[in-house]
């Protein structure tokens, strides 16, 4: 039987508001094999970021997680906050949004891509200082030397991103998650980003987990797609097949959206409305009241995530590719 890396079981996050309690990630499953890189893609208010931040253990109150995260054999959600401490930087890392938000403005780079080296591996200043320096010198940071002793501000956006990933993998962790890492960077840099996390994922043999919401990132990193709307996965599929063949309107919505070259002329399509508030989601099918194929089944009964195809799991009634769904 196979063993995956990281695996989620009806994952659930919630936060209690004046208004109710809101779940921003509602029974969400799925896996992450060895080495490979998995997408998860959705508009902004999906509960990609939010899963995130459940599997590394950084939602504070008032949210409460519910489910099972298993990493590497461990369910995370049993593991005390000390236990957590010794994954979290050192097996799992996370690039985060920003990195001139998440990179400390009063702490140099080489501070900071020290102090997991001495909190993880037990580096002495010196050892943990010259690691530092062959990080940068290895995601392609020119005068690393230098650069090091430097602050955020004084590098660019482009090398500070850099600089997050170094400090990501310091420690060679067993999944790195990735969350929007070519945020806010020129096309020319993100480009480079990308093709640096490939390079060093086949350098470390690192799984990853993409979030994003542009789909030619999916496109371009991934072996699988986790597609998310209002907290649920609603698709996933090995990347070429929900390329070829999305199941969910909403998946197909999200690939007519982007912008082709040929057809410069035509209005570039939209999926209508927005994501619904999590306090007053429609009943049924979450993605009714936005999708142009929605019955009055859709709006009375919300679908479970059934195989359509080997791999290919989507949530509704009337896959766009296959046959109608008896549920």
């Amino acid at each position: 039987m196979q063993t995956h890396l990281l695996e989620l079981k009806d994952l659930t996050t919630e936060f209690s508001t004046p208004d109710g309690v809101v779940r921003a990630v509602d029974q969400v499953s799925f896996y992450i094999d060895q080495k490979e890189t998995v997408g998860v893609v959705g508009e902004s208010g999906c509960g990609k970021s939010v899963t995130s931040l459940s599997i590394m253990g950084l939602v504070a109150h008032p949210g409460k997680v519910k489910g099972e995260i298993r990493f590497d054999g461990k369910d995370l959600t049993k593991l005390s906050e000390r236990e957590m401490r010794r994954i979290r930087g050192n097996e799992i890392s996370m690039i985060f949004q920003e990195p001139m938000t998440s990179l400390n403005p009063v702490y140099t780079i080489g501070n900071q891509l020290c102090e997991p080296l001495r909190l993880h591996q037990g580096m002495s200043r010196k050892q943990a200082w010259q690691t530092a320096v062959e990080y940068l010198a290895l995601v392609g940071i020119s005068s690393p030397e230098k650069r090091v002793a430097e602050y955020p501000h004084q590098l660019s956006g482009g090398m500070q991103q850099r600089a997050m990933i170094a400090m990501a993998l310091t420690c060679n962790p067993k999944l790195l998650i990735a969350d929007e890492p070519t945020t806010a960077l020129d096309v020319t840099i993100q480009a480079q980003i990308l093709e640096l996390m490939k390079d060093l994922k086949e350098q470390l043999s690192t799984s990853i987990m993409m979030i994003t919401h542009d789909l030619a990132v999916v496109a371009e990193m991934c072996q699988r797609v986790i597609v998310m709307y209002a907290g649920r996965v609603v698709e996933t599929a090995p990347v070429r097949q929900i390329f070829r063949e999305p199941g969910h309107p909403y998946t197909e919505g999200l690939i007519r959206s982007i912008p082709k070259l040929h057809e410069k002329e035509q209005r570039l399509y939209e999926i209508k409305g927005v994501v619904p508030n999590p306090l007053n989601a429609p009943k049924g099918c979450k993605f009714n009241n936005r999708c142009e194929f929605a019955t009055d089944r859709c709006r009375e009964a919300e679908p479970a995530l059934l195989e359509v195809a080997p791999g290919h799991e989507v949530r509704c009634f009337y896959p766009r590719h296959g046959k109608e769904v008896a549920q």
